[in-house]
């Protein structure tokens, strides 16, 4: 995503490179400018304003050097909010949360997104700051005024008691972006209890926009810290950051089961016991092989096989295997001489495909397999091309009869005996709905 600029005032720990490099996965055409902030604080902290607003992106994203981004799709998220509903800085408030007790009409910049736009006349070149009593008091004479909590609106959890002071130097930024009358709203600081950290999110139920640690100066230091040390907090994180989600390794290769639908955080809750395992694995539909590649980050030790409808040799390894399959044909199904852990059915997606090959291909796999059967929201589309939402026999209504164990139709590819043996076979089976039109379903076999 082009329109962002990021920015971070840094410290030059090792961390910075850990998140330039989420940056660099998670937005490859945005810009990331690094400001040098190891002296002349607090005034180095303003030195980015002159450089993003050089910007041709439309928003800016400030985030600390101790803020990783977990989730591309809810900062895009952030930003649609902004835009829906006329916000011009977002970000958590001071306050309300374990590490801070400070002003909540202020955005605490660990994670604040702006627009690029309001930058363009700012000018912090000749500020200069004392520390009087317990506030910073700066040369711009920029402080809070009663009048900026005129509007305020708060739409989470309070818990904490707060002050209406002018604790930090950055918040001289935030008082010249009331004085503009632009206006704040504020994301849901989540604790993240693995590593003590404060996670924003855009409400209490939605997921983590990122991880945002504190205290980075002293990373590697034994002072406690929500009850255990820092260096142990950041020894946590670390091992967080070097083993890839399964949706961070489906952004890297572009797959739309990670950059559209998110099928991958569904997968990842139940591969992840068992990804270094020696699995047998088959991705039916292959396309360009991003998900391929994929699976064969994912899972190291598997054997993955790979059938689509037309030849992917080229993407053959030492672990990778492709074949030629028509799932129309029961010939093609019937001569798969292999006992599968995992299948993931991503191919034609038609109602004919997709039941014919369950029918067929759930035989063929181990006790405990894991049968997929994703894009099921083709059962919803319009009845053109093998789709269809008005006849009876849609693959996701199948699904939910199978998961209740009542058939509800005749006119399903699947008959009543098939119906039934396939039936016997199956564990459980749960169906998601990660997005408004990506469904996906998970088949546990016995």
């Amino acid at each position: 995503m082009s329109d962002i600029v990021f920015v971070t005032t840094t410290l030059y720990t090792k961390w910075l490179d850990y998140q330039s490099k989420i940056i660099k996965d998670l937005f490859p055409d945005s810009e990331h400018i690094i400001v040098d902030g190891r002296s002349s604080w607090p005034n180095s902290w303003f030195n980015w304003i002159d450089l993003a607003k050089k910007s041709n992106s439309k928003y800016y994203i400030h985030i600390d050097e101790d803020f990783f981004i977990t989730n591309k799709d809810e900062v895009i998220r952030c930003i649609e909010k902004i835009e829906s509903e006329d916000i011009d800085l977002l970000g958590c408030s001071d306050v309300y949360h374990q590490y801070r007790q400070h002003n909540p009409v202020a955005i605490n910049t660990f994670f604040m997104i702006g627009k690029v736009e309001h930058l363009r006349d700012l000018d912090f070149s000749d500020i200069r700051f004392q520390w009087v009593g317990d506030s910073y008091v700066n040369s711009m004479n920029l402080h809070y005024k009663e009048d900026y909590s005129n509007g305020f609106e708060y739409k989470h959890e309070r818990f904490a008691d707060c002050k209406y002071d002018n604790f930090e130097p950055y918040y001289a930024f935030l008082w010249k972006m009331k004085e503009m009358e632009l206006k704040f709203d504020y994301l849901y600081p989540h604790f993240d209890n693995r590593f003590k950290s404060t996670n924003p999110r855009i409400d209490k139920d939605s997921e983590d926009i990122g991880i945002h640690m504190w205290y980075t100066r002293n990373w590697n230091s034994d002072m406690i810290v929500s009850g255990v040390s820092n260096i142990s907090r950041y020894i946590e994180l670390e091992k967080y950051l070097n083993t890839m989600s399964l949706q961070e390794i489906g952004y890297k290769y572009q797959t739309d089961k990670a950059t559209h639908h998110r099928f991958c955080d569904v997968y990842d809750r139940y591969l992840s016991n068992i990804k270094n395992e020696k699995l047998v694995f088959l991705e039916i539909g292959i396309l360009n092989g991003s998900s391929i590649k994929m699976w064969e980050e994912y899972l190291p030790n598997s054997l993955i096989y790979g059938a689509d409808l037309y030849d992917k040799s080229f993407l053959n390894s030492e672990r990778i295997k492709t074949f030629i399959l028509n799932q129309e044909k029961d010939d093609d199904l019937n001569k798969i001489d292999i006992k599968f852990d995992v299948i993931i059915d991503d191919g034609g997606h038609t109602m004919l495909q997709q039941q014919k090959t369950l029918n067929i291909m759930i035989n063929k796999m181990k006790s405990n397999g894991i049968y997929i059967l994703e894009d099921l929201h083709t059962s919803l589309l319009e009845e053109k091309h093998g789709y269809g939402n008005t006849k009876t026999n849609n693959t996701l209504n199948l699904i939910k009869d199978l998961k209740t164990g009542n058939l509800s139709s005749n006119d399903y590819f699947i008959n009543e005996y098939d119906f039934n043996r396939i039936l016997s076979k199956i564990k459980y089976i749960e169906i998601y709905e990660t997005k408004p039109g990506s469904i996906t379903s998970i088949i546990i076999i016995k």
